[in-house]
This record gives C-alpha cells, sequence and structure tokens, in this order.
C-alpha cells in the first residue's frame, strides 16, 4: 500500500508540476489589432503614410478592395519573433485611409494570461502590397511580397502590456505604444503605394 501511495503521488506530483510549467510556458495574452482613432488615438501618430506623409488608401486597380494588409509580429517568451497567422486588410475610404480594419489577437507563449501577471511583449506591425486576396488571405505573404520586390513597411518596435484594471476596462489590451513614423527617403524605395512610396525601414531595438 505504502509503495502504491508513493507512485500515486508522485504521479500527481509530476501532473501538477507539468501543468504548472505548462502554464507559464504556454500563457497566452490578448491584444487588440487596430489603430483606427477609435482605438488609438492620435498623437502619436498611428495612421499608415507613405513617404510625402499621404495615407496608405484605396482599392486596387478594377476592384472595391485594398491589396494593402497589414500583420502582428511579436516576440514570445522564448525570444522568438512571430508572425501572427491573422491579417488585417486597409479600408479603401478616404476617410479611413491608413487605417486596418483588425480586431483581437491572441498572443501564444507571450503576454499577460491573467491578473497579476505582467509580461511586456515587443512588437512591430508589418504592411505590405499583399494583391488582390481576400480579407484574410493575401494573394502574397509578408515575406513573399518583399521577395519579390513589392512594397512593404514596418513600424518601428514597440512594447505592449495588457492592462487588468478592475473591472477591466475596453482599453486594456489597445496597442497604446504603437507608432507609425513616415519612412526615411534615404533607404531604398521598393514601390509605389497609393500615390507615394513605401521605403524599407530597419528595425531598431
Amino acid at each position: 500500500m505504502r509503495a502504491k501511495s508513493f507512485r500515486q503521488m508522485s504521479g500527481t506530483a509530476v501532473l501538477l508540476l507539468s501543468t504548472l510549467l505548462t502554464t507559464t510556458t504556454l500563457g497566452q495574452g490578448v491584444v487588440w489589432f487596430d489603430n483606427r482613432p477609435a482605438y488609438l488615438p492620435a498623437p502619436p501618430p498611428r495612421q499608415v503614410t507613405g513617404v510625402d506623409g499621404t495615407p496608405l488608401g484605396g482599392p486596387a486597380p478594377g476592384t472595391n478592395v485594398s491589396p494593402y494588409y497589414a500583420q502582428l509580429f511579436y516576440e514570445d517568451n522564448t525570444g522568438a519573433w512571430v508572425a501572427h497567422p491573422q491579417v488585417a486588410r486597409f479600408f479603401t475610404s478616404a476617410a479611413n485611409a491608413g487605417y486596418w480594419n483588425g480586431g483581437s489577437r491572441t498572443l501564444v507563449n507571450a503576454g499577460s494570461p491573467a491578473a497579476g501577471q505582467t509580461r511586456p511583449v515587443n512588437m512591430y506591425v508589418g504592411v505590405w502590397d499583399g494583391g488582390v486576396g481576400t480579407a484574410t488571405q493575401p494573394a502574397y505573404s509578408f515575406d513573399q511580397a518583399r521577395a519579390l520586390g513589392r512594397g512593404w513597411a514596418v513600424s518601428p518596435i514597440f512594447v505592449y502590456t495588457e492592462e487588468w484594471d478592475t473591472p477591466r476596462g475596453t482599453d486594456d489590451t489597445y496597442m497604446k505604444n504603437f507608432i507609425w513614423l513616415v519612412p526615411e527617403p534615404s533607404v531604398i524605395a521598393l514601390a509605389a503605394i497609393g500615390g507615394a512610396a513605401l521605403f524599407l525601414r530597419r528595425r531598431r531595438s
């Protein structure tokens, strides 16, 4: 009985330890991935623009949809950079030029999964000409667009910390530190987009 009880206790202890390690390692935070003024008022600048300051917008020729997409990149708890699989398409109207139609994003193995667990996350936003795809699937991924010489740019790296107000506020998951700087004309122009050129921006940590 004693040996059996010991084995059972050992198994329980191992299970608890495994659960704790899994929870710690694979904790999931959440971020609201959207740069519209309703969520991220200016200043600082949030609107995506080209080198001349013109907001990114308008439909692809012969269509009523935008060829431009935004994607979230974040650094997980292992230090690896992760491209969130869900992309966001830009609006086409003049009123919403420079803004993408985003939403909630789950951060796998990153972020603050519960109250009392504050884990800042490094992030940046990639923007590119993805061609005429669908709302959730561009014709060209971010990496493919870069390889093909299509227009692309990235935001500066920023730090996101999920907040746990009591009660929780509607802005607890907003990307409050996100900014968009006008791409520098001194670097290589990759493509003309929406009447303005998108330029490669070197990421700075």
